[in-house]
């Protein structure tokens, strides 16, 4: 493989008015059902980590609604998958709250106004509505604590689900289309000379023909992540990686990744020569 420095991908920036505002109103409608079934279900299984589970579901929610809604519309734009995410997690903060409010003090009302809201806030800080295998109800700084974990998980995930949803993934402007054909190849030894590392940081793939085959076994390799799409034969992209895998007492496989290159444009032609490196062991790959 010869030296050449390629360029890393960055999206265009475009995105039509049609995505973002079809996420919010969408985010908003979620928010009166959604919040008043997140409220029930906290209720009748009050269970710390089941209500765990149900937060980070809730707020997985409303991520993958805006995420979906922005792909599908071709958002090409992350600040503005962000922002719709914040507005979308406030959206759904806001609904369990007036639900919650509503069902504890049995109102009748479809939706509290915000002042209404704070009030019932108020009443709870102080006086609590819940409490742990049968003490005293949780309320003040502790129940503040308890509030502001919930809000930073419901919004986290309105957040990063959307950002990670186009941050991710390549666009053909010229198709039209997402290059959401992943691909990861395992099959080489890790690079750790420090000369082939930095060819890598300056968007050169020439180490690649001075890989060796990653041993049977090894925990430690190099990851070569393609990203393609069938509908547009004008690029595809790569990402070199360093792998690490470990196993904890209970079997379960964690990585650690970093990144040897961004995430960079190569001519579609190079697709079949970089994914012959799935079948390592056994082909040569052409330099």
């Amino acid at each position: 493989m010869e030296s050449q420095k390629f360029e890393a991908y960055r999206h265009s920036g475009k995105y039509s008015m049609k995505g973002p505002v079809l996420a919010v109103l969408l985010s908003a409608v979620a928010a009166l059902a959604l919040g008043l079934l997140y409220t029930k279900l906290m209720q009748w299984i009050p269970l710390i980590y089941f209500n765990f589970l149900l937060t980070a579901g809730y707020g997985f929610a409303f991520g993958w609604v805006i995420a979906k809604i922005l792909r599908s519309t071709k958002t090409r734009n992350t600040a503005v998958a962000v922002i719709c995410g914040l507005i979308g997690g406030m959206f759904a903060l806001y609904g369990e709250w007036s639900a919650h409010i509503r069902n504890l003090f049995e109102v009748k009302s479809l939706l509290l106004m915000p002042d209404q809201v704070f009030v019932g806030m108020q009443v709870l800080y102080e006086f609590g509505s819940w409490s742990l295998k049968g003490g005293d109800a949780v309320s003040g700084v502790l129940l503040g604590i308890v509030w502001v974990a919930e809000a930073v998980t419901i919004i986290g995930f309105s957040v990063v689900l959307p950002y990670k949803a186009i941050a991710d993934v390549p666009f053909c402007e010229r198709n039209q289309c997402w290059l959401d054909e992943e691909r990861n190849i395992d099959t080489l030894a890790s690079f750790v000379d420090p000369g082939h590392l930095q060819t890598f940081r300056n968007g050169d793939l020439a180490p690649l023909a001075e890989a060796v085959p990653r041993p049977l076994g090894s925990v430690e390799f190099t990851r070569l992540t393609m990203k393609s799409s069938a509908m547009t034969d004008d690029f595809c992209t790569v990402i070199v990686a360093n792998v690490t895998q470990t196993t904890d007492k209970e079997g379960k496989t964690t990585e650690k990744v970093k990144e040897l290159t961004s995430q960079l444009v190569l001519p579609k032609l190079m697709l079949e020569m970089i994914t012959r490196f799935d079948r390592f062991d056994t082909a040569h790959i052409a330099s």
